[in-house]
């Protein structure tokens, strides 16, 4: 320790020693204290303190005490009477929970304080040194979240939840993680219920009700379903989570408007008394008379509004109007909407076109003695076979008594083969509107309309519409099926694990081509326009000189014709996206099984069959991006 000696008086009753560490100041009594009988006085200390060094305040219970105590009685050690001033370290924001943090806090909780960073204050030694604080580490500052679903109050420190679900503080940022969430659609409500809340009072109705009204829900609450959870994590004593809470009204479109045929049409066959299908029996090739009634056209509805768990209303769309084209031979009545033969002959019904055409028959196979049979007007039906290398070619519909091989047949209508088509892997079958034939073997059909065939086996078949095989075997066997609209079988593929493939969905070769003509199309008018200069056509033509204007007046014609080219084919690629969601919708439906070798091609995901499904739907997901199965469906 160090002593400084006192200046006050001659002789001093107190020496003053100030500690090593400068920490303490100690009045230390001299042998003069011992022998005197003078008291004490609170100056003289003050006095020999000062002349110490000592540069703080000097403890006034300690000095009280020296000025009290017998000298006789005072400790040789001597009494502490100034310690230095400690300096207060910053301190870093801090949270003070005010219950259990793994439990959800409610609009409205005051779930703790936030206190904010305070910074230090300097200390002191004995003698007046100055004393740094600890300083705050930055990182320990405490922040709230971007959309943190709390509110703050910079003067009570409170913070308060402004929605339901789990207080978090994660790496200095403050929030609460939702227990709502809302489907993409806006129509649901999902939520997770907690047995007890934060302050673990057991959670009610109440509670959950006022979190979604806060949440700015309006539809009527799922009562019956928050009451099962509630009571299910009660029991359980763990959290419920994906309850329905609350749920709008999804917006229902209207239905198109569609051709309602009165006569009988295309069917799959007569059905006899023990559920077999005579495929000879199809009436395929209708005759009708003068002035009969073809059909009429239904009107399309109106759509009905939904709305979603905010109240918002969701727009329905309208059914659209149906077109019919009317081909030959019909004409439509005064109501605009019934539609008559206007002579006899065969009803063609196809591609939303209807005719009556004529009906050229041949009442033998098609063969040497016949020849290629190609017309300009009509349908074409032949009662016997069609042999290969040779073909039918006709506007109308084109129906086969028996069986073709290997031939070519091309129809602005239907193809309705009575027999089958064993052709081989040559010729092809096209059609305007849709194939029928009792089996395929080997054949390669193109429709734009449906395909149905009982048998289908290593063919290669492109269909608009719909494939459907569900009559005698009802089995797909090799090959590859490419269908817009879905396929329907009893079985896909065989036992044997021969490969076969399903596409299900548009092609995307009709687009590309689109995308790729829009390209031209605007390079070619950008060029046009940026020759031609701004202004109306006439004020270009006003512009240019006498002997120029022949060849301008050209190019803006070109210039029009190609702004309509490129509106027809921004039409058509919106008709092309729209069939491209539609397509999305196609399914594959086995109604016994389907093996392993098939392999299913939607929405650009390829699934490879490994082992047997049995009764199955697969289709895609859209929400999850992935193909799917729906077994027993």
């Amino acid at each position: 320790m160090e002593t400084t000696p006192n200046a006050s008086n001659k002789d001093p009753l107190l020496t003053i020693v100030i500690s090593e560490s400068r920490s303490e100041a100690i009045a230390v009594p001299t042998p003069q204290l011992r022998q005197s009988s003078a008291a004490l006085t609170k100056t003289a200390v003050e006095s020999w303190a000062k002349a110490a060094g000592v540069r703080i305040p000097l403890d006034a219970d300690a000095v009280a005490q020296i000025l009290t105590i017998q000298p006789n009685k005072y400790p040789d050690e001597g009494i502490v009477i100034a310690r230095a001033i400690q300096p207060r370290p910053a301190r870093a924001a801090s949270l003070e929970w005010k219950g259990d943090p793994t439990l959800p806090v409610f609009p409205g909780d005051v779930f703790g304080h936030l206190l904010p960073p305070e910074e230090g204050a300097k200390g002191s030694t004995v003698d007046g040194k100055i004393i740094e604080p600890i300083q705050m580490p930055p990182e320990a500052e405490v922040k709230l979240g971007a959309d943190s679903g709390i509110n703050f109050d910079e003067n009570t420190h409170e913070i308060t939840a402004t929605r339901y679900g789990i207080a978090r503080l994660d790496q200095g940022v403050l929030s609460i993680t939702p227990l709502l969430s809302v489907s993409g659609d806006g129509l649901q409500i999902l939520g997770t219920v907690h047995p007890k809340d934060y302050f673990g009072d057991p959670t009610t109705i109440g509670h959950l009700r006022n979190a979604l009204r806060l949440a700015k829900v309006k539809v009527d609450l799922k009562i019956d379903a928050l009451k099962e959870a509630l009571a299910q994590a009660r029991k359980s004593g763990a959290p419920q989570e994906n309850i329905l809470m609350a749920e709008g009204r999804s917006p229902v479109d209207g239905a198109d408007g569609y051709f309602q045929p009165a006569f009988k049409g295309l069917s799959s066959g007569a059905v006899l008394q023990d559920g077999r299908i005579n495929f000879m029996e199809r009436g395929a090739a209708e005759s009708v008379q003068e002035g009969q009634v073809l059909g009429r056209i239904v009107p399309p509805s109106r759509g009905k509004p939904g709305v979603n768990v905010f109240g918002e209303e969701l727009m329905a769309r309208d059914g659209q109007p149906f077109k019919l084209s009317i081909g030959e031979g019909v004409r439509a009545a005064e109501d605009g909407q019934t539609y008559l033969a206007t002579t006899a002959g065969v009803v063609v019904y196809s591609q939303a076109k209807l005719s009556v055409t004529d009906l050229y028959t041949v009442d033998k196979d098609l063969d040497y003695s016949v020849g290629n049979l190609r017309i300009d007007k009509g349908s074409v039906q032949v009662s016997g076979n069609v042999l290969e290398g040779f073909s039918v070619a006709a506007p109308g519909s084109v129906f086969i008594g028996q069986v073709v091989e290997g031939a070519n047949i091309s129809a602005g209508g239907d193809v309705v083969v009575r027999g089958g088509l064993a052709m081989g892997k040559k010729g092809l079958i096209k059609a305007s509107g849709s194939i029928f034939a009792k089996f395929a073997l080997h054949a390669t059909l193109v429709s734009d309309g449906d395909v149905d065939i009982g048998v289908i086996t290593d063919c290669d078949i492109t269909a608009e519409g719909k494939v459907t095989c569900l009559r005698d075997k009802g089995a797909i066997v090799g090959g590859i099926i490419r269908s817009s609209k879905g396929v329907e079988a009893k079985e896909i593929g065989s036992e044997l694990g021969v490969a076969t493939h399903i596409v299900l969905g548009m092609q995307v070769k009709q687009r590309e081509e689109l995308l790729a003509e829009r390209k031209s199309l605007k390079e070619q008018i950008v060029k046009i326009s940026n020759a031609l200069g701004s202004g109306s056509p006439k004020d270009i033509l006003k512009r240019t000189p006498e002997s120029k204007r022949q060849a301008v007046a050209e190019l803006i014609r070109a210039l029009i014709r190609l702004s309509e080219n490129l509106d027809e084919v921004n039409r058509k690629i919106q008709d092309d996206q729209l069939l491209a969601r539609k397509a999305l919708q196609a399914t594959l439906k086995a109604q016994k099984a389907i093996y392993p070798g098939v392999s299913i091609t939607i929405g650009g995901l390829t699934s490879h069959v490994k082992e047997t499904i049995k009764s199955a739907k697969i289709f895609y997901d859209q929400q999850a991006g992935r193909i799917a199965i729906d077994q027993g469906s």
